[in-house]
């Protein structure tokens, strides 16, 4: 390995280590309430180091939010590349969706609770903006996906793709939002799981979504996503 090479591996372990640090004192202290001088001494490095990486708090909260963003793309793209109908993908979106929100908590709430932090989301940052436009590709995503199920068979034809990724992203993210403010009560007074609840909730959006014509379609698995055909034959299946 030659001098540049090395030099570049060490200036990315140090900004990994820089990140680090301002998420272990972001998650425990709030944005806000958390100095340079404290990610600092946490990374162990000056703070005219640190200013070498990242010019800003709103910086480095952009940084974890692309950490952030990196892993749910992975998440999704397990889903995407299912060899599944649209229908089946939609849930599986969901379960890594929520999947996410238990694996990472703290990546979750700093992606979905933006309002706690405004003053560090501005849209007229351009990291930000890029950020905003990686989430386009995330949105386009689940469009194509629906796409795919209109024309497999698993989903109605009449749905808008794009108001339908839309209205998903917003009933899902919120959802979810709300089960990690309000788990303990669920079992406490419901005895219903954050699980449970997200799995029924996906039965009745997909009943919503279901092509009632036939089968789910060639790909799709019936038995996975609760798509019973009840009513008229199968289209996609010798009858025995």
């Amino acid at each position: 390995m030659g001098i540049a090479d090395r030099r570049e591996r060490e200036k990315l372990q140090r900004r990994n280590t820089i990140v680090d640090a301002a998420e272990k004192i972001f998650f425990s202290k709030g944005i806000s309430n958390t100095t340079m001088d404290e990610i600092a001494e946490e990374a162990e490095l000056s703070k005219a180091t640190i200013y070498l990486y990242f010019k800003s708090k709103e910086e480095l909260y952009c940084a974890i939010i692309q950490r952030a963003m990196d892993i749910l793309k992975n998440y999704f793209k397990e889903a995407i590349d299912l060899n599944a109908c649209g229908l089946e993908r939609l849930y599986h979106i969901a379960q890594k969706l929520y999947q996410f929100y238990k694996d990472y908590p703290n990546y979750f709430e700093s992606m979905f609770h933006r309002e706690k932090n405004p003053e560090y989301f501005s849209y007229e940052n351009p990291m930000i903006k890029d950020l905003m436009e990686q989430g386009e590709e995330m949105y386009m995503m689940g469009v194509q996906i629906i796409k795919d199920g209109i024309e497999d068979g698993s989903i109605r034809s009449d749905v808008d793709p794009y108001k339908t990724a839309l209205a998903l992203d917003g009933m899902l993210g919120g959802f979810i939002r709300t089960i990690s403010l309000e788990e303990d009560h669920l079992m406490k007074y419901h005895n219903i799981s954050a699980a449970e609840l997200i799995h029924y909730s996906m039965e009745l959006i997909g009943h919503a979504l279901k092509n009632k014509d036939g089968c789910p379609g060639k790909k799709c698995n019936p038995d996975k996503i609760n798509a019973k055909n009840k009513g008229g034959k199968c289209k996609n299946r010798k009858e025995k």
